[in-house]
């Protein structure tokens, strides 16, 4: 470890870390493939997904059973992305906001649904939407059932959201609604794994906005409750519109709900006492509860490295016991390249040429003898054909049409 003018390297372990990232950075290596459950299922008209922290790059989205031949994904812009995701099926993009990764998905599924609450109006889900009061506690309620209001200038599907405000009660930690006559509804087969979702507006997202609460049930005395602190993408709650799911594998039970006859929702936000005393724009609209489809996540890791004691991955190696998970090729990869860093550090030049050689030859070979199979970034600014329906695939115009 001794250059050409006896100066040494400063660290190895920073060596070898520079190294490991330069290679999984330049070649997709087939030993940083990972396969994860995809967070949530997949479901019909939610487009937002929890992208895997230490993901490089997509390789595929994997039914967990039917997997059909027409599955050939396309990888967009965002931009693109979202102008076409209710016309066109199997579309994926990464998004990259504010240094927040998400994973977003088009795909129709055979999903089962059922509305609680469309939200269009105040009395449009069988009763009024009203302002929630919680049983037994008198400091619950922090909105005025005058200041509900349709909403038919910022909402997220159909033509209204709802909207309350809070009413200044510095005692109160709960501000939502609750409707306690929605047409009966059965939810027998979303008790296990279902999830309900919750479009939430919020005036101002910060930490006083502690969770979000849903409660169904046959009154407000017998009710499943579901709570949750990030959004759908496990993602802090932020000013404007969240996209909420709250798993009903977590909930809780409070008398004896009717399971076939579910009619009392209630949709809550909780925040820290005597804070958000002045909001005005809180709102909920369309709430829903869904089963979705299991999926996988086929992807390219950027962690290489394991720890010994729990076999968990990481990014850098922290201690002289971690392992590196690659096979015998692509280790060959990165002591080439750590030898190019250190001859670069101990400015040993002749050894600088010889490397870079070596892990280009070794480079060309392990990409041809192992091609990515990451997914490529498509882009198509114009589309030639017709589209029919809300959500057909692209067609091919034919001769006639020139």
């Amino acid at each position: 470890m001794t250059g050409a003018k006896n100066n040494q390297l400063l660290s190895l372990e920073n060596l070898m870390n520079s190294a490991v990232r330069f290679v999984i950075n330049d070649v997709d290596l087939r030993g940083t493939k990972r396969n994860a459950v995809l967070a949530p299922n997949l479901f019909d008209d939610i487009y937002d997904y929890t992208l895997p922290s230490d993901c490089k790059a997509i390789i595929d989205v994997i039914p967990q059973v039917e997997r059909e031949e027409t599955t050939e994904w396309d990888l967009m812009s965002e931009e693109e992305f979202d102008r076409k995701k209710t016309r066109l099926d199997n579309l994926l993009s990464i998004t990259d906001d504010e240094l927040v990764r998400r994973l977003r998905i088009s795909r129709r599924v055979d999903d089962k649904a059922t509305v609680l609450g469309q939200m269009e109006s105040l009395n449009g889900d069988g009763d009024t939407w009203v302002g929630f009061a919680s049983t037994g506690d008198t400091n619950s309620q922090s909105v005025t059932d005058s200041d509900v209001k349709k909403d038919g200038d910022n909402y997220i599907k159909g033509n209204a959201a709802i909207r309350f405000g809070d009413n200044g009660d510095t005692t109160a930690t709960q501000v939502g609604l609750e409707n306690a006559g929605i047409t009966a509804v059965d939810l027998s087969e979303y008790l296990a794994g279902g999830s309900v979702f919750v479009r939430g507006r919020l005036t101002t997202g910060d930490t006083d906005i502690l969770s979000l609460t849903v409660r169904l049930g046959s009154d407000s005395s017998n009710y499943y409750q579901v709570s949750d602190s990030t959004t759908n993408e496990d993602l802090a709650f932020q000013t404007g519109w969240n996209l909420v799911r709250l798993d009903m594998s977590g909930k809780t039970t409070v008398g004896s709900p009717a399971d076939t006859a579910i009619d009392y929702v209630a949709a809550y936000w909780t925040k820290s006492v005597n804070t958000h005393l002045t909001d005005t724009d809180f709102a909920f609209d369309h709430i829903q509860i869904s089963k979705g489809v299991i999926h996988s996540l086929l992807y390219y890791s950027r962690f290489a490295w394991q720890t010994t004691s729990t076999a968990a991955y990481k990014e850098n190696s922290t201690a002289a016991t971690d392992t590196l998970s690659l096979l015998n090729d692509e280790v060959e990869l990165v002591i080439t390249k750590a030898w190019e860093l250190a001859s670069i550090e101990l400015k040993n030049y002749k050894d600088i040429r010889e490397a870079r050689i070596m892990y280009k030859d070794l480079r060309g070979a392990y990409i041809i003898n192992h091609p990515s199979e990451a997914k490529i970034l498509l882009q198509f600014p114009y589309e030639l054909g017709t589209v029919v329906g809300s959500r057909d695939f692209r067609s091919t115009s034919d001769s006639s049409d020139t």
